[in-house]
Order: structure tokens, then sequence, then C-alpha cells
């Protein structure tokens, strides 16, 4: 389907890759339906099993050294991802993300996060999930 979209698009600057990202390597199983794509909680549901990786390794891996928007809608992970991130921040320029409240994590804590870090954000929250944008001056 990916590649499909890709063509469709015309897009060949683009790299495809069969994984999740989280705080560290392992491997999780994740929904197969792209509807309802998720880390698996139910054990009725059709998974898949594939690599997790942190954000460091995955930058590392394709060589990328400077990110100019780091785009982010990962259903709930992405509190996991951005703490083992931390070290990778520094060349991020912007960050543009769906969050989810999960209790620990609020939209402002997480935007006092960023802003320790150098970022300038933005964010709007809803009940249970909002839209944040951060970027460096």
């Amino acid at each position: 389907m990916i590649g499909i979209q890709l063509l469709l698009n015309g897009l060949s600057n683009v790299r495809c890759r069969r994984l999740a990202v989280g705080a560290n390597e392992g491997a999780v199983d994740v929904t197969a339906d792209g509807s309802a794509s998720a880390v698996a909680t139910v054990q009725t549901m059709k998974t898949e099993r594939v690599r997790m990786t942190s954000l460091q390794q995955l930058l590392c891996e394709e060589g990328i050294e400077s990110v100019d928007i780091l785009k982010m809608d990962c259903e709930g992970a992405e509190f996991d991802i951005l703490a083992g991130a931390e070290e990778v921040l520094p060349p991020v320029r912007q960050v543009c993300m769906e969050f989810h409240c999960t209790g620990v994590w609020t939209p402002e804590k997480l935007a006092e996060w960023l802003r320790i870090r150098g970022f300038s954000v933005r964010h709007t929250a809803g009940p249970w999930n909002g839209l944040l944008w951060a970027w460096r001056v």
C-alpha cells in the first residue's frame, strides 16, 4: 500500500521502513490494519511483530545529521519517542505532532519539556489529544 502511495504521488526521495519507533531497541506487536494502527493491546487483533528502534538509532542508520521538521503522529507513543531522543533533538529545527494526554504527560508538561530544550512551543488541546508545534528561534 505504501509503495502505491509513493508511485501515485510521484515520490522518489522517500524510504519506507517496516519498524516502530520508541524509547529503545526491541520488538513490538502492532496492528496490521492501517485504519487502526497502534501497538496491539487486544489479543484478538491481527498483529505483526516488528523491530522497535529509537529515533536516535534510526537517524544514525539513515545517516541523517539534521532534521528540518519532525512530524509525529504516534498514537500515544510520542512521549516515549521524545524522551528516548533527547540526544538527537539539538539538530531538529521544528516538531509538528499530534499528542495524546496520558495523565502523566499533559500538553503543558510536554510544552515545558520542549522549551527547556530550546524550542518555542504552541499547542491546542482537546479532552484526550491535541496538536503541538515547536520551533527553534
